[in-house]
């Protein structure tokens, strides 16, 4: 009876433990060398309340991690009326920003992350993910060639212009946008004509308006005619 007693004592005061808090330190940086200096902004997703009658809105907490810790207090959400979650969003030195969704327990002890429900992806800016200028090198073009080499992000962007270079002759390019799911079936030519690939190299030609190139489309390359007996063509497309 009194072990029985005890437990109900102690659940009693587990209910209205209040904010549970959160500390962690030796959380490294971006490339795993050095510790971590950054943020992170916690959310809940929705307001609700807590067991302990603490109303908890959806006004973001940035919590400060220095020389790699940091130390919080969170009420916790395994209880709170309505259903809510946490978006923690990392934003550290050298590193990505990601998120994660926290569920945080009702504890009278410090708990590290290990103590929490997390559920991790990886997230960035828009800006941080569009693709980077890239460029094409073709040995012994040929007019042939034209369909082999195409290029393919899973994000849409813009070409901003296209230039290119030869070892010996010249080559005549151009560039089209093909249809997600048609590799094979020709396109929209990016540039408004066709440019021609020289030994001391072209200047970057411009679309006459932005080219958006859609999320999975193919950008082809156009192999339209050659002199000279070309042994290479270097194309370099410039994106933004």
């Amino acid at each position: 009876m009194l072990k029985l007693a005890m437990a109900i004592a102690a659940a009693a005061a587990l209910a209205i433990a209040g904010p549970t808090t959160i500390a962690q330190s030796k959380i490294t940086n971006g490339n795993g060398q050095g510790l971590a200096t950054g943020t992170i902004t916690v959310t809940a997703s929705v307001a609700f309340l807590a067991a302990d009658g603490t109303w908890v809105d959806t006004t973001p907490l940035i919590v400060a991690v220095i020389n790699g810790g940091f130390s919080t207090q969170l009420e916790p959400n395994d209880t709170g009326t309505p259903f809510a979650t946490y978006t923690a969003v990392w934003q550290l030195n050298g590193a990505r920003p990601r998120t994660e969704s926290w569920m945080v327990p009702t504890s009278n002890l410090v708990i590290g992350l290990s103590g929490l429900y997390r559920q991790t992806t990886t997230t960035a800016t828009y800006a941080s993910l569009l693709p980077r200028d890239y460029s094409i090198d073709i040995t012994s073009p040929q007019v042939t060639d034209t369909g082999i080499w195409q290029y393919q992000s899973s994000l849409s962007y813009l070409v901003a212009g296209v230039s290119c270079t030869t070892d010996t002759g010249t080559v005549t390019i151009n560039l089209d946008v093909r249809a997600p799911g048609a590799p094979n079936t020709p396109g929209t030519n990016v540039l408004p004509a066709s440019l021609v690939c020289t030994g001391t190299g072209t200047a970057a030609e411009q679309p006459t308006s932005a080219v958006t190139i859609p999320a999975g489309a193919p950008v082809n390359l156009q192999i339209l005619a050659t002199s000279g007996t070309p042994g290479v063509v270097r194309v370099y497309v410039q994106t933004n």
